[in-house]
């Protein structure tokens, strides 16, 4: 089984479906500062990721892994939700904390999501800075595509991949 913090306090987006918003009342409702990137619900979410662990550890083979974030949206704090740099500090926090108080071994995977576009992109050299972590361990990074990739965004993602090696020519 895989293990996921599907619905983050204050909401990883602007869909229903995920998290609630908490401290929201009246006219507060619906505003930034009321979403996922808030300290107090960021330091919710590492603590429901710190428990997921140890039911983890606790499940032994039978648990494949944690998912510290699921579907964590594409816009910007401004309009309501996570960008790329504090989605970095959270998966640095979350990480440092289910490999220690959580006790998930580091051979046990962490599953890092994000949406292509970032993979292909912020997360092409920042990725580097989770790896590095003290005890970081086993980081798996997923996506979700729920609409076929258009002609202009596979091409964008080419121009900005690296060029793979030339293979020799067969004998």
């Amino acid at each position: 089984m895989l293990l996921d913090l599907h619905g983050a306090p204050g909401g990883q987006t602007v869909n229903q479906d995920t998290g609630c918003a908490t401290a929201c009342e009246g006219d507060g409702c619906g505003k930034a500062s009321h979403y996922f990137t808030r300290p107090r619900n960021v330091a919710t979410a590492v603590t429901a990721v710190t428990r997921l662990a140890q039911l983890c550890a606790a499940a032994g083979p039978t648990c494949y892994g944690i998912e510290l974030l699921n579907e964590p949206t594409p816009y910007i704090v401004g309009e309501g939700a996570s960008d790329r740099a504090a989605l970095l500090q959270y998966y640095k926090h979350a990480i440092a904390a289910v490999r220690g108080a959580g006790g998930l071994d580091a051979a046990v995977p962490i599953v890092l999501m994000d949406w292509p576009q970032f993979l292909a992109t912020y997360w092409l050299g920042n990725a580097r800075a989770l790896a590095a972590l003290p005890g970081a361990g086993a980081l798996v990074w997923e996506s979700h595509i729920y609409a076929p990739l258009t002609t202009s965004t596979l091409l964008e993602l080419k121009a900005i991949a690296p060029t793979p090696p030339t293979p020799p020519c067969p004998l």
